[in-house]
């Protein structure tokens, strides 16, 4: 697909508010809710349906630009890293270590859902994960590429499930380590199943 420019999607980074929401995909419905609240449930592949839901974003939030489409692609499914020119479709690996770290230097507790992980591990030297970048790990005997580290934006500094910035993250990561990143970015080689406990190995 030609290169998607994030300026063009909504975005915590562009509608920081959006942060306090959450959209839960469940028995092939699609639903809206706030503090645990539901708000809005429907059916994603119904066009009807799916301006309902359009309408109720703008009713919650008025300054939204407009107009607003929800758009879906079985082939190119939209990642963090599918902006890029290098359009993959990524999944996001997070040390707890590496957060434990972060959270002794700057003596405030991380919350860990501000890095939006799919995979998160422990056991791990604080860090160790970006010298994997270019190796092969294996999770639950299923081979992943370590593509990068995974450069954080501004989102970070949102609290869980609100719109309120009470520290700035980003600037602390830079100032204690010198980069912006937390996390490292796999590509999967293999189709497989990967369960809780599953065990990571370096190849």
């Amino acid at each position: 697909p030609k290169e998607r420019k994030l300026n063009n999607f909504l975005t915590l980074r562009n509608s920081p508010f959006l942060n306090k929401y959450n959209f839960i995909y469940k028995n092939e419905k699609l639903i809206l809710t706030y503090e645990e609240k539901e708000l809005i449930t429907i059916l994603p592949e119904n066009n009807n349906e799916k301006l309902l839901l359009v309408n109720k974003l703008i009713e919650l939030e008025s300054s939204l630009t407009q107009p607003i489409t929800l758009l879906k692609n079985k082939d190119f499914p939209f990642y963090d890293t599918s902006h890029s020119n290098k359009v993959f479709n990524s999944i996001s690996l997070i040390n707890l270590n590496s957060v434990n770290d972060f959270e002794s230097k700057i003596n405030q507790k991380v919350e860990l859902q501000r890095f939006r992980g799919n995979f998160y591990v422990e056991g791990i030297d604080p860090w160790e994960e970006r010298k994997w970048i270019n190796k092969i790990v294996k999770i639950n005997n299923v081979s992943f590429k370590v593509e990068k580290n995974i450069p954080r934006c501004v989102a970070i500094n949102l609290k869980p499930k609100t719109d309120n910035i009470n520290f700035n993250l980003l600037k602390s990561l830079k100032k204690n380590f010198d980069h912006f990143d937390m996390g490292v970015y796999l590509t999967a080689i293999e189709d497989g199943k990967i369960d809780i406990g599953s065990k990571v190995e370096l190849n």
